[in-house]
């Protein structure tokens, strides 16, 4: 992994935050579709699961460990 893909990775969980933001949460509050968020939200945190072990395993490779500091 490089930090070209780390880069794109952190855009598309951008991207998925702004949906989240921006189209569920107004359809759950404005148009009673609470449905919305549950799947963006869903796709969201695994996206941000994804991007921490991605920035984990990044670090971990040109550190050579943790540094005694705990992600």
């Amino acid at each position: 992994m490089n930090a070209h893909t780390l880069h794109r990775m952190g855009r598309i969980e951008g991207v998925s935050l702004l949906l989240l933001l921006g189209v569920a949460m107004p359809l759950k509050y404005l148009a009673g579709q609470p449905l919305a968020v549950t799947v963006v939200g869903s796709v969201h945190g695994a996206l941000w699961v994804i991007y921490m072990v991605m920035l984990g395993r990044m670090w971990m490779n040109r550190t050579g460990n943790l540094g005694g500091r705990v992600l």
